[in-house]
């Protein structure tokens, strides 16, 4: 990574700390319901719109979002599409080891369904669920896959770290993954990945910036050593597993 981008990096964990420390003066704690009340906000205006989006600018973001993005180790301004292609190619690769016909994949924290319904539209005989903690992030999931007519797609309201709602026989889920949702959630992620192993008969795919998950699926006291599982820790570049 390039002297630039760790300095953005740094200033932005900084602005993040300063942040985090104002919360915790006033007493505020990041909790499930906390975490479902800021998602349920910011995806209504989503659900609000979806009618006027196509299948481009809401599975791969719209052409005109502009950020600061980090790509191939530098922190440039470009196109949040240009990182999201990026994630869907290397979602798309993974997936295709798992994805025999009749099988079933399940997301972890699976937002607002854009993940699953690309999947879906490239892995036609591959049956997906998504479990997502924000009651109006899974309404609007139901509705995408409706506007756009992509079959084969369930979407539950779960807390993934608890007990989940009745999935598909353990046989014939392939694969669990999350994408960026693990890393929201600092103290009990070892829950949600507990449930991911029980989950899956086969393989785990953590595309997560959270380098614990190595340690912990290296250790002895691992949920589950008899599945394949990936740790990809990077937001940019080429796909890196781990076992």
């Amino acid at each position: 990574m390039s002297a630039r981008a760790q300095a953005f990096l740094w200033r932005s964990l900084v602005a993040h700390a300063l942040g985090a420390g104002v919360g915790l003066v006033r007493g505020e704690r990041r909790t499930p319901a906390s975490v479902r009340a800021r998602y349920d906000a910011a995806r209504q205006g989503l659900l609000d719109r979806l009618q006027m989006l196509d299948w481009d600018q809401y599975t791969r973001l719209p052409s005109d979002q502009y950020g600061f993005i980090l790509l191939d180790g530098d922190v440039v301004w470009g196109s949040l599409r240009t990182v999201r292609d990026r994630m869907l190619d290397r979602l798309r690769a993974v997936t295709a080891a798992y994805a025999c016909d009749g099988a079933t994949v399940v997301e972890f924290g699976s937002g607002d369904g854009r993940n699953l319904l690309f999947l879906q539209r490239h892995f036609p005989t591959v049956s997906f669920v998504g479990l997502e903690l924000s009651k109006v992030s899974v309404e609007l999931s139901r509705q995408a896959a409706v506007r756009f007519a992509v079959p084969n797609v369930r979407f539950h309201v779960a807390d993934v770290c608890e007990n989940l709602p009745p999935l598909p026989p353990h046989g014939e889920v392939a694969l669990s993954f999350s994408c960026f949702a693990l890393e929201m959630m600092p103290r009990v992620f070892r829950r949600a990945v507990d449930n991911m192993a029980r989950a899956s008969s086969v393989g785990l795919v953590f595309l997560e910036p959270v380098p614990e998950l190595s340690a912990s699926w290296a250790s002895q006291d691992a949920p589950s050593t008899r599945l394949q599982w990936r740790l990809d820790r990077r937001r940019d570049g080429a796909l890196r597993t781990g076992v």
